[in-house]
């Protein structure tokens, strides 16, 4: 997340040792000291948000990201830039390499592939502030609302702990490097493979890094958002990201939030940005600015479709045409309306105007041995949209595959939507060539 200190903690592991290349970004009015960014990957980072349409503050609550999005021609492109890129500075060396840009989190799901196709085992490092003073020091920088970047510091920061929870990481604390300053360099140093500098040689580099002016401590009481104060909570003094249980209902309310807003442009006719900045077009190539043009002409195209909802049938009917497989799905449903690991003998109840119909999975097209192209969830026969494409390394891991690492998938439907009553629920799978699909067994849900 921008403005939480990333610059000093890059600035520490360069003076320890870590190669981070040539050509950084230099120091500003903004942070004197550099960047500590590759200015050519930070290029290509802000091509790739503006060919999304997006910004470095788009809030995914807002304007989330196109299912599968990593998979279009035009991000396909840049990747294999990225990944000669990558693979060049894995053979410079033996020496521990990295690279900075808060943006990465946004891009993570494209960067998995980029790591999966180098052979490379990435080391997470999250730096958490305090979000009042990142708020504040937002405000004075960007003059963005203090809401707004709090809202912004929880998603960052959530993306971050799901994305690092089974890989090897550490999170570091902005206000730590001026209470304990080595015993979280030596956190950071073992983690990223720079536990040989030690002693007087580390020491040496904490007091010309870590100076007394870069402290900046938040007046208490400055979090004005109760989602983010708990998250912050959760996060305070933490090593490590926590595990998935502690994780979910924010992850759940970002899932509510992002539906709700939905619902809000339908409603309203008015789509908001979800950003203060505009995509940097400016730095596009003509290629880029080429395949921006063709996806806005297509959706011109498609009146009524807006990828940030899910409340509208699946892309008018994604399955309708599609002939449905008799080979049985690779899928599981870990959560539906509250309850883990429903089988078809359960009752699932859930109260009008009170709860959610929320859904939590994960599914693989088992005959090509690929990630599946789409999910819907299906109610009463009307296919809704997932949100597919999540990361979930614990099925990576189980069904030994890195290639079904972003299997995932999410859904939410507010009770109310549905009148009192038994409904039908099921999944379908849509093959990753989008010839045919696989269907889950029905459940019954009961809204009272």
């Amino acid at each position: 997340m921008d403005r939480s200190g990333t610059s000093l903690c890059t600035n520490l592991l360069h003076d320890l040792g870590m190669r981070l290349g040539p050509d950084l970004i230099p120091g500003d009015d903004s942070n004197h000291q550099g960047y500590f960014e590759n200015q050519w990957l930070w290029h290509i980072h802000e091509r790739l948000l503006a060919l999304l349409g997006r910004s470095w503050d788009t809030l995914s609550a807002v304007r989330p990201f196109p299912p599968l999005w990593w998979r279009t021609p035009e991000i396909l492109r840049l990747k294999q830039e990225l990944t000669a890129w990558a693979d060049a500075r894995r053979r410079e060396g033996p020496t521990p390499w990295g690279f900075k840009d808060p943006r990465t989190i946004m891009l993570l799901p494209l960067w998995d592939e980029v790591f999966r196709d180098c052979g490379i085992q990435p080391v997470f490092v999250l730096c958490v502030r305090h979000p009042g003073a990142v708020a504040a020091s937002l405000e004075v920088r960007d003059k963005f609302p203090q809401l707004f970047s709090e809202l912004l510091w929880m998603e960052r920061n959530l993306t971050a702990c799901l994305a690092m929870q089974s890989r090897p990481h550490c999170i570091v604390h902005y206000e730590h490097w001026f209470a304990n300053a080595l015993k979280q360099a030596k956190l950071l140093t073992g983690v990223t493979g720079l536990g040989t500098v030690r002693g007087a040689r580390l020491q040496e580099v904490i007091e010309r890094t870590v100076r007394p002016g870069l402290r900046h401590d938040p007046p208490e009481g400055q979090i004005r958002s109760a989602g983010t104060r708990e998250f912050y909570a959760l996060l305070r003094g933490a090593t490590t990201a926590p595990g998935r249980p502690d994780l979910r209902p924010f992850a759940g309310a970002l899932e509510m939030a992002r539906d709700y807003v939905a619902v809000a442009g339908q409603l309203n006719g008015v789509n908001p940005a979800g950003s203060v900045f505009s995509p940097s077009y400016d730095r596009c190539t003509v290629q880029d600015l080429e395949d921006i043009l063709r996806s806005a002409s297509s959706r011109a195209q498609k009146p009524g479709v807006d990828e940030r909802t899910v409340f509208a049938p699946a892309r008018s009917g994604l399955t309708a045409q599609m002939a449905a497989s008799e080979t049985p799905p690779q899928f599981n449903i870990d959560v539906v309306a509250g309850m883990t690991a429903p089988r078809q003998e359960d009752r699932l109840i859930v109260a009008a105007h009170q709860s959610n119909i929320r859904v939590e999975g994960w599914a693989v097209d088992n005959q090509s041995g690929k990630l599946a192209s789409a999910v819907e969830v299906v109610i009463d026969e009307v296919p809704f949209c997932a949100s597919y494409g999540l990361p979930r390394h614990d099925v990576e891991e189980r069904l030994n595959s890195q290639d079904y690492l972003n299997c995932g998938f999410s859904f939410i439907l507010p009770a109310r939507f549905l009148a009192c009553g038994k409904h039908v629920f099921s999944v379908r799978i849509v093959a990753a060539d989008g010839s045919r699909y696989q269907k889950s067994p029905d459940l019954p849900i009961f809204v009272v």
